[in-house]
């Protein structure tokens, strides 16, 4: 546990020069995460075994073709559609194209040539061509293919066939991947904001997170290239797993920034120890049920098993050192953007309400906050804990100390952002401030202090 805490001691020593470091690596990340070749061959997954896989590796190798397309022009003349296939031979990977002028000439009626073989071509007012490719399925070569025959067609012209469908497959995952992406951020981060004091912690987890399923997403680039379906579920996937280290991070933090009230970093390098501890018997389970997918006959299963384990570990990485940097970073700017100010204002009322000749009566406070807060001062005074205080609220004229006077909001319940319809004061502000200050007037002291002064005039 030392050796953690010293860990802890050094992240939040130095969170500065993590974050920089941490943005900084963003760099080759996406560099990586760019170059790294996404496989949409699900054959390739396959074991060698199959008969399958065997057939398509004759296919290829002994008669140079492993994949073909079906094109059906609608209304076209034949003179246009013979144009249509020579464009479609010189396409790159088209090994040939199959029509009806490869067995009669166009001259030739079409109801002259044998009705078996005129059904083969044509259908009503539609004419089919089969184009064959000199590589598999859904391969690179014949996708492009694909795509390149597309540009060359019009709307007359439909294409089909498993590399199209292939193709059509990577088109959809392309367009879609960042949208459920988006959504999945929105959705978490909606959560979050019901669940957590400050509107910044949501940003911040969402930050760190990103940050690590981009550093997961880079170093796909040592593999040398990932399935379709593996890039399109990481994100959403580790987003998922890794978002509880966080949250129990942040929680951790809190409870020891209570127990030191004046040394945020030394909170955070126990929540840090803590966290670690907790989370990597949780972790490493995790990343053991993602490395069982590795031993799966569909080598997808591998595929997706190393991508995902290697983003758990990042990303307890990430939650041990990026997030605690930046919350200690931006840690005033979070407790200030929250709900916590209502805490401090019950510890000011029970700290007001215990001052007696200057000096604050312990024995008056029952409550274990209020003496927790004050316990955390190295050198204990009510003028250090009054001024602790005043620095937790914001600066306006009701919270300020001037000289011997106090603002207003030090006797009345008021709330801290003066927008009284704003959920982060706790509750709007109240008419007991006035009505307290009507007692104070009607009390006896005052009654007799304004007494002596009347007389003396």
């Amino acid at each position: 546990m030392n050796l953690l805490i010293k860990m802890g001691k050094q992240i939040a020593k130095h969170k500065f020069l993590i974050l920089l470091i941490g943005f900084l690596l963003l760099i080759p990340s996406l560099i990586g995460m760019v170059t790294t070749r996404v496989n949409y061959d699900l054959l390739s997954y396959l074991p060698e075994t199959l008969e399958t896989v065997k057939g398509q590796d004759i296919m290829v190798d002994e008669y140079g073709m492993g994949a073909f397309s079906m094109v059906v022009v609608e209304n076209m003349e034949l003179k246009d559609v013979q144009k249509l296939e020579k464009k479609f031979e010189a396409v790159d990977h088209v090994k040939d194209v199959l029509w009806y002028d490869d067995v009669a000439d166009l001259n030739l009626p079409v109801q002259m040539i044998p009705k078996k073989l005129r059904e083969g071509f044509f259908k009503g007012n539609a004419t089919m061509m089969i184009v064959l490719f000199d590589n598999t399925t859904s391969s690179d070569e014949s996708m492009n293919a694909v795509a390149e025959m597309r540009k060359l067609a019009n709307k007359q012209c439909f294409i089909s066939g498993m590399s199209g469908v292939v193709n059509d497959i990577k088109e959809v995952a392309l367009d879609e991947l960042p949208v459920y992406v988006v959504i999945a951020a929105v959705l978490s981060f909606l959560v979050l904001e019901f669940t957590t004091e400050s509107f910044l912690v949501p940003v911040f987890f969402l930050l760190s997170i990103g940050i690590a399923i981009i550093y997961n997403l880079g170093s796909n680039v040592f593999l040398g290239q990932v399935s379709y379906i593996t890039k399109a579920l990481t994100a959403v996937l580790q987003l998922g797993v890794t978002m509880d280290y966080s949250i129990f991070l942040l929680n951790s933090y809190e409870e020891y920034k209570e127990k030191y009230t004046e040394d945020r970093n030394r909170a955070m390098r126990h929540a840090i120890a803590s966290t670690f501890k907790a989370v990597v018997g949780s972790s490493v389970t995790t990343v053991a049920g993602f490395a069982a997918l590795c031993f799966m006959t569909f080598a997808l299963g591998r595929d997706l098993g190393i991508v995902m384990a290697k983003g758990v570990i990042i990303g307890v990485i990430c939650c041990v050192t990026i997030l605690p940097s930046l919350i200690l970073a931006f840690d005033k700017l979070v407790e200030w953007t929250g709900t916590g100010k209502t805490d401090k204002i019950k510890i000011r009322d029970k700290v007001l309400a215990a001052v007696e000749s200057h000096r604050i009566d312990l024995s008056k406070i029952d409550d274990e906050k209020t003496l927790q807060y004050i316990a955390g001062f190295k050198r204990y005074s009510t003028e250090r804990v009054m001024k602790s205080l005043v620095g937790e609220f914001t600066q306006n004229e009701k919270w300020s100390v001037k000289g011997t006077l106090m603002g207003e909001c030090w006797y009345k319940d008021c709330c801290v952002s003066e927008h009284t319809d704003n959920l982060r004061c706790g509750k709007p502000e109240v008419e007991s401030g006035d009505e307290k200050m009507r007692m104070l007037i009607r009390s006896e002291k005052v009654q007799r202090l304004m007494r002596d002064i009347t007389l003396k005039e």
